[in-house]
C-alpha cells in the first residue's frame, strides 16, 4: 500500500479526455517507420537471390580451335572484321558471373597481355572467351 499513498493526492481529480481524440493506428505506426530495424535487409536478400553462373573451363580441343580462330583473325585485322564474341563476365559483387555475346568490329589483338580489343573500346581477356564467330573466317573452322 505504500505505492498507492504517493498518488493519493491526485485520485480525486476528474479524468479529462484528449480534445483531439485518439490518433489512428496507421498514423501511429508511421511515426516509427524511419527507425526500421532491418534497413537494407531487402536489398541483401535480393542480392543473395540473384543468380550467377559458374565459369566453365574449355577442354583442350575447344581451346585449340579458339587459338586458331584468333591467329586467323590477327591476319585479317586490316579488314576490320565483324565478329561475334561470347565471353564470361565476372560478377563484381559475388562469385560467378554471366556469359555475354557481343557483335563488334575487331580493332586489335594484344598478344602480350592476351586481350582482344574492339573498335568500341571493349577489352576482353582471352581466358574469358568461349566462342568467336566471324564471316571472314568462312568455313575454315
Amino acid at each position: 500500500m505504500e505505492n498507492c499513498d504517493k498518488y493519493a493526492d491526485i485520485w480525486d481529480y476528474p479524468y479529462e479526455k484528449h480534445k483531439l481524440g485518439r490518433m489512428p493506428l496507421l498514423e501511429r505506426a508511421a511515426q516509427f517507420t524511419p527507425f526500421a530495424a532491418l534497413t537494407g535487409h531487402d536489398a541483401a536478400i535480393t542480392e543473395t537471390a540473384r543468380y550467377t553462373e559458374k565459369k566453365r573451363e574449355l577442354d583442350e580441343e575447344e581451346r585449340d580451335l579458339l587459338d586458331m580462330k584468333l591467329a586467323a583473325l590477327r591476319q585479317l585485322l586490316s579488314l576490320a572484321p565483324q565478329v561475334s564474341i561470347t565471353y564470361f563476365l565476372a560478377d563484381t559483387k559475388k562469385q560467378g558471373g554471366c556469359y555475354c555475346t557481343v557483335d563488334c568490329v575487331l580493332a586489335k589483338l594484344d598478344s602480350y597481355n592476351k586481350k582482344l580489343i574492339t573498335t568500341e573500346g571493349l577489352v576482353i581477356s582471352w581466358q574469358n572467351i568461349v566462342a568467336i564467330e566471324a564471316n571472314v573466317l568462312g568455313d575454315k573452322f
